[in-house]
């Protein structure tokens, strides 16, 4: 049966370690699909959360170390059917298709690691990989006023910002840090959020509740 779903964003810095963590979220906040940016897993990694289905995207390089990389936590009974991974080393996304009231919607977690240059065709790429009705929740490593950051990045947050522009999408932000550095000499910013497509205004909510859309670090 078409219904609305709760989806939230979740930064997890790896999501092995915060397993029990991750299951009382979902739990107490009656979660459906939870976007994992930072999953840290490779494609031999099994992790399992009860009553939920585990789909991951690894970095290519995960034979040193298990990095980066993005996963999609649903809950079993919700139909769904997957799309083609991305396991660039620049960009890692995994996407599923559900259906809500007004037909079928695209829903995708991705991780953007930060120590790579800007790459203009492959964010237009994996957007237009999701169609004409999606919502792409990512840690996107780029910075604009646009969605709550403090200043707009001339790299990587302007190249996205034009991609939105040209591709005529829209973001989904709290405006608040997602984000707060180790190094106590940086301040916190907004690099979590979520990039939409085909959504009448009003149609999406969002929470400021700390636990969506941060970075759990």
């Amino acid at each position: 049966m078409a219904q609305l779903y709760k989806i939230a964003l979740w930064n997890a810095n790896g999501i092995v370690n915060h397993k029990y963590e991750i299951e009382t979220f979902l739990v107490l906040n009656k979660i459906d699909i939870l976007l994992i940016s930072e999953s840290h897993l490779t494609s031999n990694t099994s992790f399992k959360i009860p009553y939920y289905l585990v789909y991951n995207a690894a970095h290519p390089d995960t034979e040193r170390r298990a990095r980066a990389g993005a996963a999609i936590i649903i809950r079993q009974g919700v139909k769904h059917h997957m799309l083609n991974k991305i396991e660039k080393p620049y960009l890692q996304a995994v996407s599923v298709v559900v259906t809500d009231w007004y037909g079928p919607i695209t829903i995708s977690a991705a991780y953007c690691p930060p120590n790579y240059p800007a790459n203009k065709q492959a964010f237009i790429n994996y957007f237009n990989q999701l169609g004409n009705r999606f919502l792409a929740g990512a840690d996107y490593n780029a910075k604009h006023t646009s969605w709550g950051s403090r200043l707009t990045a001339p790299g990587r947050g302007k190249v996205l910002y034009e991609v939105m522009q040209e591709l005529h999408l829209q973001h989904l932000s709290t405006y608040k840090p997602t984000h707060w550095p180790t190094d106590r000499n940086k301040l916190p910013d907004c690099l979590d959020f979520f990039v939409t497509k085909g959504f009448a205004a009003g149609y999406l909510g969002i929470t400021t509740n700390e636990d969506i859309a941060s970075d759990h670090t």
